[in-house]
């Protein structure tokens, strides 16, 4: 329990990885005895462990909720060992942290600046310099583990990362002598040695590596045929998750087995990168994870030929990729990259997998046809004979007629003999929602009513009693106010007569410019044009023998409508046996 005599405080800890010069433990000892010292007890703590100091408060849960709690007035002050603990980030960015617990009445204290007033100009602009410091050594230790990382990568040395199929990797010392193999997440720095690839011991992997590159050299085969016959004759696969088209493109690309090692082809450094043995400063985009990315010239990267033993042959390496860039063909014009409306809306209805988008080409009587289709992505990603395949062949859909029929199943369901009826039906649907709304609105408008008067009463009793119990409340009676206040703005747009007049039209016109939008350059706005009317569209198949051909012909489609565009009328069912895949392709001809 805290006593009138303590400041009520909020202890904070981070720490971004080993060897750091203060642990959890160590920082939590050293800010209780500074708490201690101060007069202060420490009612809460907040720790984020293993993320780095320059990232914001959406990738630190411990910072997030040591900020909401400041400013929900849980405690007087936030202590911590370090500002730097706080924050690494660039000075404008730090600003807003420091700005909310400003704002909040919170003040800072720390074991190595001592207090911080947040109010004060002085204190604010040394402040200032020192988070600018504490984000030049991010930038400054940055550049330094890049150096290192291109001195390795020049020596034929391994930098991290994933570990190819049929690779492992070994301990060398100085001379180049291998020393031991390393196991599987095994971490070793020892002055003097560095870490390459090399064949792995295992007989299996090394014979699956081979007989890839020697059957797909002697074979007119498909990537995908050739993964079946890897799976057929028992050969371990990539991460155990089966052969595919996609793992065996990958393994038949991979230069470290002829013995190349390869560093420096991705940016993935937050302030530096490297061009070849380079060091230049980072200007990418974020990936979502806070990294900044990006894929570099190929000049960019650094390789050393020869650095360890390879497994194959260099002249049956070039071979293959000869053969894989014949088969790729012309590249697709750059900024002109293949878009499919229906990605994400088709579903397989027998393994439960989205279906993905894919260009066919054919020829028929000396002239060249291409058309879309949607395939089932189990049946693409691992064929039909595969163990983790037991419910789907062949199951694909033509692009063309199923966006027309959806067009057409979409008009018919909702704009019936007209538009001007349409209009009329929203309108008449939306109106009458205003007889239960209006008793939502004056509930609530009571209740807000209420919350403002037991807002002012805490003020008022604030003023006379300085309680941490009463502001704690006062901040726990103002949130439900906001709530209550957001859902009586939203309760009275319902009920206005403008609003029903808007969005009748605005359904109406999306309806009315769907088949339009079909014909439109962007792919991407018909795809938002389905999504605002359908959740998802699972297709099922039923396989049809004609004497020795087996045909897998698409008998139903169930189109699950989102709620807020038909509230009465939640999925339908239709027939799409006029959606099929025709034998004779009609799509775009060229000559």
């Amino acid at each position: 329990m805290v006593t009138d005599s303590l400041v009520r405080a909020g202890g904070y800890v981070r720490m971004s990885g080993r060897g750091q010069e203060k642990s959890p433990a160590e920082q939590r000892e050293e800010i209780s005895k500074l708490a201690e010292r101060e007069g202060c007890q420490v009612v809460a703590w907040f720790t984020d462990e293993a993320v780095t100091g320059d990232s914001g408060t959406d990738d630190r849960p411990g910072l997030a909720a040591m900020l909401d709690a400041a400013e929900a007035g849980k405690f007087k002050v936030v202590l911590a060992w370090h500002c730097n603990r706080l924050s690494r980030e660039d000075p404008m960015d730090a600003l807003v942290l420091y700005n909310r617990l400003r704002k909040a009445g919170v003040g800072l204290h720390t074991c190595c600046e001592g207090a911080i007033d947040l109010e004060n100009f002085a204190s604010q602009l040394l402040l200032f310099i020192g988070q600018k410091g504490s984000n030049d050594f991010l930038i400054e230790l940055s550049a330094k583990s890049l150096r290192g990382k291109i001195a390795n990568a020049k020596n034929g040395g391994f930098n991290g990362g994933p570990v190819h199929y049929a690779m492992e990797r070994g301990l060398f010392d100085a001379a180049g002598n291998m020393v031991r193999r390393l196991g599987a997440g095994e971490v070793v720095r020892m002055v003097g040695h560095h870490v390459r690839l090399l064949p792995t011991t295992d007989k299996a992997k090394l014979a699956a590596v081979r007989y890839a590159f020697q059957r797909f050299d002697a074979a007119d085969l498909t990537l995908r045929a050739l993964a079946e016959e890897l799976h057929r004759k028992g050969y371990p696969s990539p991460r155990g998750v089966g052969w595919t088209s996609a793992n065996v493109n990958r393994l038949l690309r991979t230069r470290a087995y002829v013995g190349t090692s390869r560093w420096g082809a991705t940016a993935t450094g937050e302030y530096n990168t490297a061009q070849a043995d380079q060091i230049v400063p980072r200007n990418g985009k974020h990936n979502g994870s806070g990294r900044r990315w990006s894929r570099k010239a190929l000049e960019d990267a650094i390789a050393v030929t020869g650095a360890y033993e390879g497994i194959v042959a260099m002249d049956l390496f070039l071979r293959i990729q000869m053969k894989l860039d014949d088969r790729q063909g012309p590249r697709a014009t750059p900024g002109r990259k293949q878009e499919f409306p229906l990605t994400g809306l088709l579903v397989c209805s027998h393994c439960g997998q989205p279906m993905h988008g894919e260009t066919l080409r054919t020829v028929l009587k000396g002239k060249t046809y291409r058309y879309v289709n949607y395939v089932c992505a189990t049946y693409a990603k691992f064929g039909i004979d595969a163990p983790q395949n037991t419910s789907c062949k062949h199951f694909a859909v033509r692009a063309d007629r199923v966006q027309r029929w959806l067009v057409y199943k979409l008009q018919l369901t909702f704009l019936g003999p007209g538009r001007d009826v349409l209009v009329q039906e929203i309108k008449r649907q939306l109106k009458a929602e205003p007889k239960a709304t209006r008793n939502d609105v004056g509930r609530l408008q009571k209740r807000a009513a209420d919350l403002d008067r037991e807002v002012g009463r805490l003020v008022r009793a604030i003023r006379t009693v300085d309680a941490a119990e009463l502001v704690e409340e006062l901040a726990i009676v103002r949130a439900e106010r906001d709530r209550v206040k957001a859902e009586l703005t939203q309760a009275s747009k319902l009920g206005t007569a403008g609003s029903v007049e808007v969005e009748a039209e605005r359904v109406a016109d999306g309806l009315w410019e769907l088949g339009q939008r079909l014909t439109d350059a962007d792919p991407a706005l018909v795809r938002e044009a389905f999504r605002q009317f359908v959740a998802r569209i699972t297709c099922k198949w039923e396989v049809r023998q004609q004497g020795r051909r087996r045909r897998y012909e698409l008998v139903r489609g169930e189109v699950h409508l989102r709620p807020q565009a038909r509230p009465d009328c939640p999925e339908s069912l239709y027939r799409v046996a006029d959606c099929t895949s025709p034998r004779t392709p009609q799509g775009r001809r060229d000559d």
